[in-house]
């Protein structure tokens, strides 16, 4: 019998030593949290800072866009040259590989409301090349337009003359 109880003792004590592993895995896990909260809270941060910026120059892109047609060539042409550098700023500091796809998607949508105004205000095409050119650089530029934009607002003439400007 009393190996019995000796063999009992062995297995209860395994068992004992199973949870106590357990429960300490545990232990190093929940330690770890308020590390994972911490990331976690600077990525919302992080998500929400961009999440209002993006909203802020995208109202002020569509509310440009709708008074273009009573606005002055000049005026356009001001308001066009400060929205395509606040959109070169945008783009430099949400510059992480995280955000790089929502970034170009966003100048991308932003460079289509500017063509539609620039087109509609009967700026040069030429004009407004060297503007986004100039303000954004042409590795910028050459992804925040887009080619069927051009050929919509500007024709196919000009896309082509675009397509050699930003080799």
């Amino acid at each position: 019998m009393s190996e019995k109880v000796i063999k009992q003792f062995e297995n209860e004590m395994k068992d004992f030593q199973d949870r106590l592993e357990i429960l300490e895995t545990g232990m190093r896990n929940l330690e770890g949290i308020p590390q994972k909260l911490e990331r976690l809270s600077k990525a919302v941060i992080e998500v929400f800072g961009i999440s209002i910026s993006a909203l802020e120059l995208d109202s002020s892109i569509r509310d440009f866009l709708f008074s273009t047609g009573s606005a002055s060539i000049s005026a356009v042409w001001s308001l066009v040259e400060a929205y395509i550098k606040k959109m070169k700023e945008f783009a430099e500091k949400y510059d992480k590989t995280t955000w790089k796809e929502a970034v170009l998607e966003f100048l991308k949508r932003w460079t289509s409301f500017i063509l539609m105004s620039a087109s509609a205000k009967k700026i040069e095409f030429d004009d407004f090349c060297s503007l986004i050119i100039g303000n954004l650089g042409s590795d910028l530029a050459k992804k925040a337009v887009a080619l069927e934009d051009i050929v919509r607002f500007y024709g196919a003439e000009n896309a082509a003359t675009w397509k050699e400007l930003i080799k």
